[in-house]
């Protein structure tokens, strides 16, 4: 598959000026996909809305999600960014949904806004396409007193968090809540690998109070789980939720070629001729400027608030004319300044975007060409998860890796065999 012309120029411009730089060029290899036909169960509404949206068949995984979910068994699902994971979990349960005699609610996690809210819109475009009545709403810090109120009494799919479903939600089961969580039939929890760790730990006690309360109610809830990014799957889910589950690993999707670049600063003399090597913006800012006059669609992902803010700035330094295309996107930005950002990201509006990890998760910001990794981001599962934020339309892309002066970054930039074989934490 050749490249676009637009990162196509790019690239060739960023190997000719940087290729001292560049310690490490590996092209990922993509695959054509395994396809399946429609279940012959589906409901023809649904078949009817797929088709609408341009889809004919479904991946393989998708099936086997299909089966899995519709048979009642908690599930969980393990496969690339960009695969399809949320038709994956939705079409069974709306499927169920609209067969049923009476409408189950369907409670939706999500570990940040910016995926909840991005989920709402694929949720709701999905339901109305479908023809079925929208009672759906998201249920964060950021929903208003009337609409939560609307929630409570009236929606049958909500998204929401751990926090909310914690602070907000069980405190009030026997008031508020009893309505929905009497109805409740399953629990989707997406990008499962978050919940790790200590967090990991008050998540796991949260769910099992959930259904404890769903018992003491009279529902009994599935669980629903997927992650692009696991490498002990089964382990996870069933620690975490203390259930048995259903494990799907095989991966049905196309996957385009990548470019991965691993880029290293150079070493510069200080005044006191001590050497030292320069810092990842040194190539970061001429990158992402080039790359936003060329038309390529950008994201680049640093480790700090502080560190995007500063990039942000220094790209547009005497740069002025490209403040309207070059914007940052971190936690603390108010609700609307985010969903405005996010709407002008996925309408080609803004070209780059220079970020935190608030973009690392599952959120479709459209087709972008180019992921830039300023450093290290902690872990392999992160890796992959910010580089398949490109490419995610069948489009080839390029990753592209600038070291930091750290034993692990500087490990990292001269083994790419580490990075194209570690296994997913």
């Amino acid at each position: 598959m050749d490249l676009p012309m637009s990162i196509q120029a790019f690239l060739e411009w960023m190997e000719q000026r940087y290729h001292r730089r560049i310690t490490s060029h590996t092209v990922l290899r993509g695959n054509e996909g395994d396809f399946a036909a429609f279940p012959s169960t589906l409901d023809p509404r649904l078949a009817t809305a797929l088709r609408a949206s341009g889809i004919e068949q479904l991946y393989s995984h998708q099936l086997e999600a299909f089966e899995s979910i519709s048979s009642g068994r908690n599930t969980v699902l393990i496969s690339r960014t960009a695969s399809g994971k949320t038709l994956s979990f939705l079409l069974p349960i709306l499927n169920e949904y609209l067969a049923a005699p009476a409408p189950f609610s369907v409670a939706l996690l999500y570990p940040t806004k910016a995926l909840s809210r991005d989920q709402e819109g694929t949720l709701g475009k999905l339901l109305a396409t479908a023809g079925v009545e929208t009672r759906l709403g998201t249920y964060d810090g950021d929903t208003p007193r009337d609409e939560r109120n609307r929630i409570q009494s009236q929606a049958d799919f909500m998204i929401t968090n751990p926090d909310m479903l914690h602070s907000g939600i069980l405190p009030n089961h026997h008031r508020r809540w009893r309505t929905f969580l009497s109805r409740l039939r399953y629990i989707v929890v997406d990008e499962v690998h978050m919940y790790r760790g200590a967090f990991g730990c008050h998540v796991a006690n949260v769910l099992r109070r959930l259904v404890r309360v769903c018992r003491m109610h009279g529902s009994n809830p599935v669980f629903v789980c997927s992650s692009a990014t696991i490498g002990n799957p089964r382990e996870h889910v069933e620690t975490l939720f203390g259930q048995p589950f259903h494990v799907i690993t095989r991966d049905g999707a196309p996957r385009p070629d990548r470019d991965l670049y691993l880029l290293n600063p150079p070493m510069v003399a200080s005044h006191g001729f001590a050497p030292y090597r320069k810092g990842t913006s040194s190539l970061a800012i001429p990158l992402i400027r080039a790359a936003t006059r060329m038309g390529v669609r950008t994201i680049c992902f640093c480790r700090a608030r502080q560190q995007v803010e500063r990039l942000c700035r220094a790209v547009l330094d005497r740069n002025r004319d490209l403040s309207s295309l070059v914007k940052p996107y971190r936690g603390g930005l108010l609700p609307n300044e985010r969903r405005q950002l996010e709407r002008d990201i996925a309408a080609g509006r803004i070209t780059t975007v220079i970020s935190t990890n608030a973009l690392e998760l599952g959120i479709d910001i459209g087709d972008l060409e180019l992921c830039i990794l300023t450093g290290y981001p902690g872990s392999m599962a992160s890796f992959w998860q910010q580089s398949g934020r490109v490419g995610r339309r069948g489009e080839r892309a390029a990753i592209v890796y600038i070291a930091r002066d750290t034993p692990i970054d500087q490990y990292v930039v001269h083994h790419p065999e580490f990075v194209q074989g570690a296994p997913i934490e």
